[in-house]
């Protein structure tokens, strides 16, 4: 009984702690902006938004998001790639970190753009607030001091193997649960995370 509580009360302490912007999605021009954090359900939604009247002109998915639920991110990410949709981030004011990367992944086609001041290396998440960020898989409720899950972990790695984006299975591991390893533009590029510098 003593155990039950205590995960309730941590549970409380957590909503209260951490609160997370919702998932985001407005307009503009052929562009959809998604922004805020990833959360279950966030995929029936932008599925929801995608298939109201005059969105089927969307053709880019401008990211700015810090990330969330791995499977969620994932599912966004089969719509878009089913819509054959690019993916963007702009280096300078947008940030995609963690399972936001995934989504990032699943363009057809992926703008890495205005990122060249950008360097390789593990940052705070409030060091570096812009640009691709990795790291490992996390979960608020692990006992590990680091938050590390090795679910989460796997599950951002079979997404990007789906969506042919295999070598960013490589950054994550660069990053603890805690930090983020951002990517400067041209390891993006040489990677193959990105398909292009610029903007769509």
């Amino acid at each position: 009984m003593v155990r039950l509580l205590m995960s309730v009360g941590l549970l409380v302490a957590l909503a209260w702690s951490q609160p997370l912007l919702a998932l985001e999605f407005s307009k503009k021009g052929d562009t959809v902006i998604v922004s805020g954090s990833v959360r279950g359900g966030d995929d029936a939604q932008f599925r929801d938004f995608m298939a109201e009247p005059g969105n089927a002109t969307i053709k880019i998915v401008r990211l700015n998001s810090t990330g969330g639920m791995v499977i969620a991110a994932r599912d966004m990410g089969r719509i878009i790639r089913a819509k054959n949709m690019a993916t963007f981030v702009n280096g300078k004011s947008d940030n995609c970190a963690s399972a936001c990367t995934v989504i990032f992944a699943s363009g057809v086609k992926r703008h890495y753009a205005n990122a060249q001041g950008i360097k390789d290396g593990v940052y705070g998440f409030k060091d570096n607030p812009v640009g691709l960020g990795y790291h490992e898989g996390n979960q608020p409720l692990s006992l590990s001091s680091n938050k590390y899950s090795g679910q989460a972990t796997a599950d951002m790695i079979a997404a990007y193997y789906e969506f042919g984006v295999k070598d960013a299975k490589d950054i994550i591991t660069l990053a603890p649960p805690n930090k983020l390893y951002r990517i400067s533009a041209q390891t993006a590029a040489n990677l193959g995370i990105a398909t292009s510098l610029s903007a769509p």
